[in-house]
């Protein structure tokens, strides 16, 4: 009976162990991709912004430069999302979160994270995949 339990929990250790490392590597990950993606912002910016004078007042705004800067605004937000949530830097407006314990704040994350995040992720996979499929299969 003793060596059973010694068993699991060396393997409970092991699993542990694995879990620390992969953390630490998708924080290292998130990590460089913010830092390295946060550039990219400028170009948003120049793409989004610079559309306007040139579709209204020269007349030479195109719809292929709109769409670069459309999917250049995901490509921010999404791995910009994980990098805040990282290093806690989202803005919140909850009025009582700052006055909770360390361990309240995390569960509030989790909760936030899994009944808000985790569906809102789900619907757009949902709702996008017949035309992602379609879009790929045009090439």
């Amino acid at each position: 009976m003793r060596y059973a339990f010694e068993v699991h929990l060396a393997a409970m250790t092991s699993l542990l162990r694995f879990l620390r490392w992969f953390a630490r590597a998708a924080d290292a990950v998130v990590d460089a991709v913010g830092r390295i993606g946060a550039w990219l912002v400028l170009f948003v910016v120049a793409a989004l912004f610079g559309q306007l004078p040139l579709r209204e007042w020269v007349g030479a705004g195109h719809i292929l430069a709109n769409d670069y800067g459309q999917i250049a605004h995901a490509t921010v937000f999404m791995p910009g999302v994980a990098y805040a949530m990282r290093w806690d830097g989202h803005v919140r407006l909850d009025v009582l979160y700052h006055r909770m314990s360390r361990r309240a704040r995390l569960l509030v994350d989790l909760a936030g994270t899994i009944f808000f995040v985790v569906p809102w992720i789900g619907i757009v996979l949902w709702f996008s995949w017949a035309t992602t499929v379609r879009s790929v299969a045009v090439f």
